[in-house]
């Protein structure tokens, strides 16, 4: 993977950040709005 990206780009892929922003979302839209 080094041979092509960088060190930023390989961490950008791996941001957890990026890959889990819409689980509220998600656990809104299945569960509804109102929290337990």
């Amino acid at each position: 993977m080094t041979a092509a990206l960088t060190p930023d780009e390989i961490n950008e892929k791996f941001d957890l950040g990026y890959h889990t922003k819409h689980v509220d979302t998600i656990f809104a839209r299945v569960f509804g709005a109102d929290p337990l």
